[in-house]
């Protein structure tokens, strides 16, 4: 287990292999997302964005910033998570 789970400096950010150690727990374990963070002394809203962006991704790098998109597709995405009644989480 990653023992020095941050970057270090105030901002709190976590190191990659932390993040891996603790997605690669709950996906291979028989615990849920709240024990599992418990475990890892993290939120355990922050553990499923990173196993749900793990499970899309299958890489923890952030995605590039500035990412524009448009109208259409905002419109697309917005009718696709009304008509399956999903949360914008899981959207």
């Amino acid at each position: 287990m990653d023992t020095n789970p941050t970057l270090g400096g105030s901002m709190g950010k976590y190191t990659e292999q932390f993040k891996l150690t603790a997605i690669t727990a709950y996906l291979e374990g028989s615990w849920g997302f709240r024990k599992v963070a418990q475990h890892f002394g993290i939120d355990f809203s922050l553990l499923r964005r990173w196993v749900a962006g793990y499970q899309v991704d299958a890489c923890l790098s952030p995605r590039s910033h500035g990412r524009r998109y448009t109208e259409e597709f905002k419109r697309r995405v917005l009718k696709y998570m009304l008509e399956h009644r999903l949360s914008l989480r899981q959207t």
